[in-house]
Parts: C-alpha cells; structure tokens; sequence
C-alpha cells in the first residue's frame, strides 16, 4: 500500500530493514511524509504516529510481521482501530457528521424507553440508565444529558437455546432487528455475545466477565417508529420467551 498520488507531500521509499530491527530479508515499504523520518515502532504506536503524521489521507506499510500483527483478529490495531481513511470513505463520513448528534440521542431514547419497559416485563435487562445499574449515578454524573446513556443495552435469556430462540424471533419473525455484531446501525442489531463477539473467551473467562451463555445485546436502531418497534418486541417475546 502507498499514499494517494494525490498528495504533493507524500512519497514512498523502499529499503531493507537493518538486522536490529527484523529480520534482514523481509522487505519495507514506508509511507514517508517529508521531512519527516519514520521510526518503526509496535503497532498501537505505530498506527497513533502514522495518523499523527499523515492524518487521515494515506496508510502506513511495514515488514509482514508487522503488517499482521496489526491485522490480527483479536487483538490487532486495524481490525480494533481501523486503517486510515481514503478519500471517497472520508468524504461519506462527513457528509453524516452534521446530523450525528440527533440520531445518538434518537438511539439513545429508545433505548431507555425499551429498558424500561423490558425490566416491566420482567426481563433481566442491563443498561446504565437504569436505577438499578451499578454504574447507574456515575453514568449520570458524567454523562451528556442530551445524548442520554447510550444505544446498547443487554437481555440475560440465561442459555444460549434462549437466546437463539428470541433472535430468530425478533429477526424473522417480527422482523424487529437484525442479527450482526456490529454497532450504531440505523437498524436495530442482535447478538449472543457468547458465542460471537466473546466467543475468544473460554467458558471460566466469560463467568468471570459476566457473560452468561445467552446475554443478548442489542444495539438499538431509529427506524420506524418507537411504538411499531415495541410492537414488534412485544411479539417476539410473547412467541418466543414468556
């Protein structure tokens, strides 16, 4: 990879790493900003100084070893942070920043109106805007009163059959959301975390964590209307879990 051709500042230079950095034969292609001199360093503070350097307009390359130490699945800064932006990416961003502010407190609303009327059904729900949460007084205290406590709150169904069943339910069903382990959609996203985003953890590792085989978390969508979307939970539940 190399910078856009774009950019009058940045050119690309290839050398040999010398054998206190790697290994001698493993070729290393830098994204060079000038003057600057490029250190190689670990992949955080590598990825931290790229962006620093070159902002958001071209990408940093390095040894393989490097390369995919920060492409790994788990614990990688690409894969945790993301690479840098091009230019069409960079552009759609900022055409959704100005109106950023309304959807958060929009996911956010839902959100605390759902928890609420979830733990009235009597359903073991987890969400800092809740009185009961643990965090509950220390989200107040430093959150954003506008933006409310977030859009993502969790269902304990105890095992993960449950935790299957209501999914389908609320996906194929009722067609309430939709199962993916991504975040901040526009549409409602569903998943056991046990078994998706958790799943590196053994079963001690995911007690200890608090995750129980059939915690579902749900980052809460703005489509539709708040009352057709609790309908639609409403259904699924009756159907599927109570």
């Amino acid at each position: 990879m190399a910078d856009s051709i774009l950019n009058a500042h940045v050119s690309s230079s290839k050398k040999r790493m010398t054998p206190d950095d790697s290994n001698p034969d493993d070729d290393m292609i830098i994204a060079k900003k000038l003057p600057t001199n490029p250190t190689f360093e670990d992949p955080v503070s590598a990825l931290a100084n790229a962006r620093n350097e070159f902002g958001e307009h071209g990408a940093v390359c390095g040894p393989a070893s490097l390369v995919n130490s920060m492409m790994d699945l788990h614990q990688g800064t690409l894969m945790l942070l993301g690479p840098t932006m091009n230019a069409k990416v960079a552009f759609e961003l900022s055409q959704r920043i100005p109106h950023l502010g309304l959807r958060i407190k929009e996911h956010s609303h839902r959100t605390l109106i759902y928890a609420q009327r979830m733990k009235k059904m009597g359903l073991k729900v987890t969400y800092p805007g809740l009185e009961d949460h643990p965090d509950h007084h220390l989200s107040k205290s430093i959150f954003n009163k506008e933006y409310g406590y977030g859009g993502m709150l969790c269902l304990d169904m105890e095992t993960e059959v449950k935790a299957n069943k209501l999914m389908n339910g609320l996906q194929n069903h009722t067609r309430f959301g939709l199962m993916a382990v991504s975040l901040g959609y526009h549409e409602t996203l569903i998943s056991c975390s046990g078994n998706s985003t958790s799943s590196e953890l053994n079963e001690k590792e995911q007690m200890l964590a608090g995750i129980s085989p059939g915690l579902v978390r749900m980052s809460i969508g703005y489509t539709g209307t708040l009352e057709q979307r609790w309908g639609q939970f409403q259904k699924a539940s009756l159907e599927f879990i109570i």
